[in-house]
């Protein structure tokens, strides 16, 4: 079950839960949060806390919490982070990083992502065996990259 919180991103609030790290959470329970705009290092105009410090909350709740198309950020749903303050902000996505050697493309990407790759932007994509860094020669017309969680 999906509850949601809609923000109203003309106006400022501050909501306050109680720290809930050993609270019980039901696994099939989510808090999807829309219309979020602000900064990743928090103090927006609207703010979501629980508890005061960063153990508010418990790795596994943090993961059950997710921003839908935050302000500023590309279109997605981003997973909640929690900060020293205990106010949750969306996390930024993970970064695919690219260098041209010669005539061939060098990926980077951050351990715990698989890489995918598509002749079209719009797909069909397939997981690669790869390991960062990755090397692709150019053969081709044109290929596309993108990094998905496993």
């Amino acid at each position: 079950m999906t509850s949601t919180l809609e923000v109203d991103p003309a106006n400022s609030a501050v909501i306050r839960f109680r720290d809930s790290r050993t609270a019980t959470w039901d696994a099939n329970s989510f808090l999807e949060i829309r219309n979020w705009n602000g900064t990743t290092n928090g103090g927006t105009a609207f703010k979501i806390y629980v508890g005061s410090n960063a153990q508010g909350l418990t790795a596994a709740q943090l993961r059950q919490i997710t921003f839908a198309n935050p302000g500023g950020f590309p279109a997605g749903v981003y997973i909640a982070r929690i900060l020293s303050t205990g106010e949750l902000v969306p996390k930024p996505g993970p970064s695919l990083t690219y260098a041209k050697s010669g005539n061939r493309l060098v990926l980077n990407w951050p351990n715990g992502y698989s890489l995918m790759t598509s002749t079209n932007v719009t797909g069909p994509w397939n997981f690669l065996t790869a390991v960062s860094p990755y090397t692709n020669s150019f053969s081709g017309p044109r290929r596309f990259f993108l990094i998905r969680s496993p």
